[in-house]
């Protein structure tokens, strides 16, 4: 798998997000996230899509190679409308990469990802 096309924009409604366009295989990694000795990792994110009815499982997610359960259902009923994705369960390491990405054949309309939040017990 490799994904290119993701930028960081803002629109005239709507601050700085992540941007997967339609059509193409894309996504962004954020890594060297140390979360050694934290429990309970829970990673949050915001998603909208680009058009209505967009299903939530049309962006992946993997943690440090290993693909998550993304949530099914369908975003928001209006376009640009963010919907927040919890997802429990993540081993702790000392170095996390996350992952986000979408295949041409998932991502017919784009979709904005926003406040990308790694949580846990300390």
């Amino acid at each position: 798998y490799t994904a290119t096309y993701a930028d960081v924009r803002a629109t005239s409604t709507i601050n700085g997000h992540v941007w997967l366009p339609a059509n193409k295989d894309t996504g962004f990694k954020i890594e060297g996230i140390n979360a050694a000795g934290v429990t309970n990792l829970k990673l949050s994110y915001k998603l909208a899509g680009n058009a209505v009815s967009l299903p939530m499982t049309g962006v992946k997610v993997r943690v440090n190679g290993v693909e998550l359960a993304v949530p099914t259902g369908v975003l928001g009923a209006e376009a640009n409308t963010f919907s927040t994705i919890d997802i429990s369960g993540i081993a702790n390491s000392n170095s996390i990469t996350l992952e986000f990405y979408s295949k041409e054949t998932d991502n017919t309309n784009g979709y904005r990802i926003d406040d990308i939040k790694l949580v846990g017990t300390k």
